[in-house]
């Protein structure tokens, strides 16, 4: 491995910056720094559906996106709030001696 040495002036300059940065990231709220984001092609294979099933859930405005110009994103909180408002919950199976519901 190749050591190099910095000057006392470079090595606060680069503390400086290093503490400004963290200074940046710490008003970030935590959101901000888990985004992510999804192309199209990317959600249609995530939900096993076609370009044109997608299109008709943003035409329905089933499903949030983002557009600028042409081009459209989809947030992994969008993708997760479609599947949850569109979850049918599984019936528990029941013992015997308990009665039905």
């Amino acid at each position: 491995m190749e050591a190099k040495l910095i000057t006392v002036e470079d090595y606060k300059a680069l503390q400086c910056a290093l503490t400004r940065l963290e200074s940046k990231l710490d008003k970030l709220i935590p959101e901000q720094l888990d985004t992510v984001t999804y192309t199209p092609e990317e959600v249609c294979k995530m939900l096993d559906c076609s370009p044109k099933t997608l299109q008709n859930y943003r035409d329905k405005q089933l499903i949030d996106f983002s557009q600028v110009g042409p081009k459209i994103w989809f947030t992994a909180q969008d993708v997760q709030a479609f599947l949850n408002r569109n979850r049918i919950q599984a019936k528990g199976l029941l013992r015997k001696n308990q009665p039905n519901a």
